[in-house]
């Protein structure tokens, strides 16, 4: 199926600022701290697995978890810029343990 229509971006969906709450700014010095630089991944082609507890895994929306953590390896200088990626895979998976899973590739 074709939907001829323009993508709208996170950005143009809202009016104004958006704030930063004091649970993100935690989440990105941990990450800062947790990520390694030299990552191995496909800098084009990620795919990321969020291990959930299984009340979390039934709220959640998968893709809400992504745009703070590819900010975060921009930041991290993982990636140059989210602009550049082509193609994203996203899973969640139900855990007995909160993790995040970058799958690294051999590039």
């Amino acid at each position: 199926m074709k939907i001829l229509i323009k993508p709208l971006s996170i950005n143009g969906a809202f009016k104004g600022r958006k704030f930063k709450t004091k649970e993100y700014d935690q989440y990105i010095s941990d990450m800062l701290f947790l990520l390694p630089k030299d990552l191995k991944i496909d800098k084009e082609n990620l795919h990321f697995i969020f291990h959930l507890k299984k009340t979390t895994f039934l709220k959640a929306d998968v893709d809400n978890f992504i745009k703070p953590l590819l900010d975060i390896m921009v930041k991290k200088e993982i990636l140059e810029d989210d602009r550049f990626i082509k193609k994203i895979t996203i899973e969640k998976v139900i855990s007995d343990e909160y993790k995040i899973e970058i799958v690294e590739n051999m590039i």
